[in-house]
């Protein structure tokens, strides 16, 4: 009972993993092309 509750929080958080890769991979695109230093 307790592993079907934490498989349906993962399946809802992963989403929101997948964006948050997405960003994290545009960002350092970003730093790469312009390097802040």
């Amino acid at each position: 009972m307790i592993n079907t509750k934490i498989s349906t929080i993962l399946k809802k958080a992963n989403p929101i993993r997948q964006l948050a890769t997405m960003e994290m991979k545009v960002i350092h695109g970003v730093i790469r092309k312009y390097p802040f230093q």
